[in-house]
């Protein structure tokens, strides 16, 4: 960290610490104001059930969007993506292992504009030990919550 400099009585004088960033961190970097990411919650499930929802504010405002969500085995995962891709249909994928049951795969397909998004569709597939993969559409992903990273200037 670099030391503030400060003009005490005509005198040129080290004062506290500081921390040079960009827009990217919030904070300077003391105690009191700790370095972070610029985020904003813009959707929040209250029933944990939404297949659709409103952002409190524009998407685009913001570089990147974290989708939390969690798979009917109550695993919380998060997924990033860019507010600039070039479509505005993304994927959400969970994979599970289990010696027993093998391996679980969940995709989730959402669209996204500017001010909402939508599950447009979900699939699970269960490959068990060498068999011919299961295809189902009851379990799906439960969404929490869409986080806004980094404010754009």
């Amino acid at each position: 960290m670099a030391k503030e400099l400060m003009e005490i009585g005509g005198f040129i004088t080290e004062g506290a610490e500081i921390v040079n960033h960009d827009n990217t961190l919030s904070g300077n970097g003391t105690v009191d104001s700790p370095l972070g990411l610029n985020e904003t919650v813009l959707w929040e499930s209250t029933t944990g059930t939404a297949d659709t929802g409103v952002f409190s504010e524009n998407i685009t405002n913001f570089e990147y969007f974290d989708v939390v969500f969690k798979t009917n085995d109550n695993i919380i995962e998060v997924q990033r993506f860019r507010t600039d891709m070039s479509s505005s249909t993304f994927n959400l994928y969970s994979n599970l292992f289990s010696s027993s049951n093998g391996l679980f795969i969940k995709i989730t397909r959402m669209n996204y504009s500017a001010t909402q998004f939508t599950v447009n569709s979900y699939a699970e597939f269960n490959i068990k030990n060498n068999a011919n993969p299961t295809i189902s559409q009851s379990n799906k992903i439960t969404l929490l919550k869409v986080i806004g990273i980094n404010r754009k200037a």
